[in-house]
């Protein structure tokens, strides 16, 4: 994905990569920031980001297995453990957090 500098939250969030959506998933926030603007607990990190946060009731393995295979065909390649790569230090992380960091009613 060739994105012009500086890259913003809103370019990333334009991308096929953003508008993948699990099967039955709710969404339940997304975040960015742009590049230099600083992300993370301490704004260290200067690099653009984009995340969408969602509740699913599957899997941690099926639902990260879902992403990587959609990814893929995007030109991503698998680095294992949820994480892709692409070309220019490009990443994409699936993440799944633990049962009790979801809501209630998908526990």
């Amino acid at each position: 994905m060739g994105l012009s500098r500086p890259v913003t939250a809103a370019a990333l969030r334009a991308s096929p990569e953003m508008a993948l959506r699990y099967p039955g998933e709710v969404e339940l926030r997304r975040d960015g920031a742009d590049e230099g603007e600083g992300r993370g607990f301490d704004l260290a990190d200067l690099s653009a980001g984009a995340e969408r946060t969602f509740a699913a009731s599957d899997d941690a393995p099926t639902i990260v297995a879902w992403f990587v295979n959609q990814l893929i065909p995007l030109g991503w390649a698998d680095e294992g453990d949820g994480w892709l790569s692409r070309e220019e230090g490009q990443s994409f992380l699936a993440r799944v957090e633990p049962t009790a960091a979801r809501p209630a009613w998908l526990r």
